[in-house]
């Protein structure tokens, strides 16, 4: 074999190697972001619409007693509820937020500060329909409500995420199977109608 001839199946065999490593590279990253979106719709999705939920509870609890004008659960029960749901606003801050909902994230802490100063303030042995401390409360659900959209909303973006990575896989191993192919038929085109010369 002359030096032209090992000079081609060396380049040949070099853009072989290049072309699987460029592909299994690109691949690789594609699982990456798969393996992200995932991670990120358990940990920054669900485990944030669960705190939600669990605040809801807590707030409508809060409620139910306002609108029965029981005494008992702000002198007994309420302290517990407060510390519950100050353990739940920290957990929330752990979760990755984007800036819509850190914007309302934000505006649930100033209300529920609020409202925290107007338990203090509000006589729930009095009626308390015009009270400004269930106008607090509905503003402190509106937040809530808002977060929960707003965490399908995140979770439905990061399913097409994951969705387009996993095309774009599909899309490179069947563009590695036509290469493969080819080079074979070119190999056994080199084979068959390159016999070598004795």
């Amino acid at each position: 074999m002359n030096f032209f001839k090992k000079l081609i199946w060396i380049l040949g065999i070099s853009l072989i190697f290049t072309l699987i490593a460029v592909t299994n590279l690109m691949d690789r990253n594609r699982f990456i972001i798969i393996k992200d979106a995932v991670i990120s719709i358990y940990e920054d999705r669900l485990i944030a619409k669960n705190i939600i939920v669990d605040l809801s509870h807590l707030i409508y609890e809060k409620e139910i007693a306002s609108a029965a004008s029981d005494p008992d659960f702000f002198i007994n029960r309420n302290k517990m509820v407060n510390n519950e749901i100050d353990d739940l606003i920290i957990k929330f801050q752990t979760t990755k937020l984007t800036s819509a909902e850190e914007k309302v994230f934000a505006g649930l802490k100033t209300n529920y500060n609020q409202l925290r100063k107007l338990e203090n303030e509000v006589s729930f042995e009095e009626g308390i329909k015009d009270n400004p401390f269930n106008s607090q409360i509905d503003r402190i659900q509106k937040n809530l409500a808002d977060l929960s959209n707003i965490q399908l909303e995140e979770g439905k973006r990061q399913l097409v995420i994951s969705k387009k990575a996993v095309k774009e896989v599909e899309l490179f191993t069947l563009g590695e199977n036509i290469m493969l192919i080819i080079l074979a038929i070119m190999l056994l085109i080199i084979v068959f109608l390159y016999p070598k010369k004795k």
